[in-house]
């Protein structure tokens, strides 16, 4: 009696932490619009339990209006599936990708799915990615924040890629580390302002003869805007704390 009660409490727990491990999407998901609409997909990392900071950093999106949903970055090949499938339908666009640490690698890997689809990515924003990626495919931009005296690593640029790319190392800032970089406040203060910038440039996008180094509007909800193809291949990364405003860590463009 006994061992068949340990077997149903082992089993009970390897029951919930697959659940857990395999869980498609979090509570921040808000009900799909019936119209055709924009798709953050933000992607956790390791055991699907420690990027939290995905589900924060959802919230904040959907609070702006943007659909938004969290997933296991294990999902990621499902995922490209049903976004190639809802952007042909004309029900999702521009589709926009974020991720922290295994989910990171993730989200380079399904944009990069997506191009072999010929399904365009809009945005694609990692937290400090573990593994080497290059990214090949069609992405109008990608921001790596990372730290490279840590686990991070940069985005190397693939020979059929076109988009920007911005490496913005963080290694200076002293209040972020792998584990917690997903959950900073300011970063995703930052990142709001890359997603807002995107959803209205796919509402209003501008003319391809916009003169070069004109800088773009501010976006809604004060968020900061993010650099341009056309603009300067550095952008100032989030703020700073005053001890570290001597040295501000910034972003540069791959070559």
């Amino acid at each position: 009696m006994l061992g068949m009660r340990r077997s149903i409490i082992v089993t009970g727990m390897v029951l919930a932490l697959g659940a857990a491990l395999w869980s498609g999407t979090a509570v921040a998901q808000t009900a799909k619009p019936p119209a055709r609409h924009a798709h953050v997909y933000l992607l956790r990392g390791l055991m699907n339990v420690f990027s939290l900071g995905m589900d924060e950093l959802a919230a904040k999106i959907t609070q702006r209006g943007i659909y938004a949903t969290v997933h296991n970055h294990l999902a990621w090949t499902m995922l490209a599936s049903e976004a190639a499938a809802n952007y042909r339908a004309g029900r999702e666009g521009p589709i926009i990708i974020i991720g922290h640490s295994f989910g990171a690698d993730a989200a380079v890997a399904m944009a990069d799915a997506l191009a072999q689809e010929r399904v365009p990515v809009k945005l694609v924003v990692t937290f400090d990615p573990v593994s080497s990626m290059v990214v090949d495919g069609d992405i109008a931009k990608l921001v790596n924040l990372y730290i490279s005296d840590g686990w991070g690593v940069p985005v190397a640029r693939g020979a059929r890629f076109r988009g920007t790319l911005v490496n913005v190392d963080l290694r200076h800032r002293s209040d972020v580390g792998h584990i917690f970089i997903d959950k900073s406040a300011a970063l995703h203060q930052q990142v709001l302002g890359y997603v807002m910038q995107a959803v209205t440039q796919n509402v209003a996008a501008p003319s391809p003869s916009r003169v070069s180094g004109t800088a773009p509007a501010r976006q809604g909800n004060g968020g900061p805007s993010s650099a341009s193809p056309s603009e300067s291949t550095q952008a100032t990364a989030a703020p700073n704390s005053a001890a570290e405003s001597k040295s501000p860590s910034t972003a540069q463009e791959a070559k």
